[in-house]
């Protein structure tokens, strides 16, 4: 990340009193963001370990309702938890608002407001077993750390590990990429989020976390960039189905809230595929057919909508061309990983995780047609991932 951006840090005295409210405005700022992120990193662990307890114990089954070490305390207070798996749906987030952004580009320099919403009095059990937590941590130093000296995008040159390939500007066929995000990041960390999604009342009892889930892990053990830029096709298209497929907002809610959670334990996976997606947008946008964006009547009044989440109050140049790029219907595979982009971008600038779900929610409310014309695309022998 470049942290030579925005205003440069200066000594002299300010020159009138607004000046020097908003000196000490910012100052406050970068405060609360710092200890926003000293929380963060610790919940990360305290997650990371549960979610390295669960996953341990369900090597023998592929259920992990049935795992009776780590879910005990679940299975015998189900009323009190919410996590009754006849009547009861799940409750993840408390009527309170609660104030935290999802940010995927830098967890180590303070650059926005980060809490997971674990204090929540739903919070499920698994999260507060004191007497697993020891357990935990030991498993833990056996298991690549989200803190450990694994090599992150930052250790990376882009142009070295994304531009192999980039001795000739023509589509070229796909070469492989050096290493898998496994090989660089270590294991993709999803138990927990596959445990809470599977508890889901009108998802109990049909594969789309599963389904989810399962392409996600294959797509962080692919090293060749064209599979994994399919991969990301298909998991958009799966979790749309899902999305579809529930009615409740209460559990949409509980969706947005995993799928952050989610990217927060595997934040340096989710910056890799985001950063080949970024590449690929580049390299598709060599051949498109125009280089003209027009809103449309459809693109419009998703505009407006997104203006009207508090967190994009000076993010309009963002918002204009997402909707722009979403609705074009000719350069669809550029169109796709632009999107991809503007809404990384957009996701990392929400100040609440409110406005991130809103954000989402905003999104989904809008149906993509053209998924068989996009899996054609790419499936092209001179698709250019590289």
């Amino acid at each position: 990340m470049n942290e030579t951006r925005g205003r440069k840090k200066t000594n002299a005295e300010p020159v009138n009193k607004k000046q020097a409210q908003v000196r000490a405005a910012q100052r406050a700022f970068q405060e609360r963001k710092r200890l926003h992120v000293e929380r963060l990193e610790k919940r990360v662990q305290e997650l990371e370990a549960a979610n390295a307890a669960l996953a341990l114990a369900n090597k023998s089954a592929n259920n992990p309702t049935f795992c009776a070490n780590c879910l005990a305390a679940i299975q015998g207070e189900p009323a009190k938890k919410g996590l009754d798996p006849v009547s009861n749906p799940i409750h993840f987030v408390n009527t309170d608002v609660i104030t935290h952004v999802h940010g995927l580009h830098s967890f180590n320099s303070a650059t926005m407001d980060v809490e997971v919403p674990f204090d929540s009095k739903f919070t499920p059990a698994l999260l507060q077993m004191d007497a697993s937590a020891n357990l935990s941590t030991q498993l833990l130093s056996s298991e690549p750390s989200l803190e450990s000296n694994t090599p992150t995008l930052s250790a990376f040159n882009n142009e070295d590990w994304l531009e192999q390939d980039s001795m000739s500007n023509e589509r070229q066929q796909p070469q492989p990429a050096c290493k898998s995000a496994v090989e660089m990041f270590g294991p993709v960390h999803c138990e927990f989020v596959r445990y809470v999604i599977n508890s889901i009342p009108s998802l109990r009892d049909f594969g789309y976390a599963s389904t989810l889930l399962d392409i996600f892990e294959e797509q962080a053990h692919f090293t060749d960039k064209a599979k994994v830029q399919r991969s990301m096709v298909l998991l958009m298209q799966n979790w749309v189905k899902m999305i579809e497929h529930i009615k409740d907002p209460a559990e949409r809610r509980i969706i947005y809230e995993m799928d952050e959670i989610f990217h927060e334990i595997n934040r340096d996976h989710m910056r890799y595929f985001y950063a080949l997606g970024a590449k690929a947008a580049e390299n598709f946008a060599k051949s498109r057919t125009t280089s003209v964006l027009q809103l449309t009547a459809e693109s419009e009044s998703l505009r407006k909508r997104l203006n009207l989440i508090p967190s994009f109050k000076n993010a309009g140049h963002l918002i204009d061309e997402l909707c722009a790029v979403y609705f074009q219907s000719s350069d669809i595979e550029w169109g796709f990983f632009r999107a991809g982009m503007l809404c990384e971008q957009l996701q990392d600038i929400c100040t609440t995780s409110d406005d991130r779900a809103s954000f989402l929610a905003t999104l989904d409310s809008v149906a993509f047609e053209d998924w068989d014309q996009l899996h054609e695309a790419l499936n092209e022998p001179n698709l250019h991932g590289n």
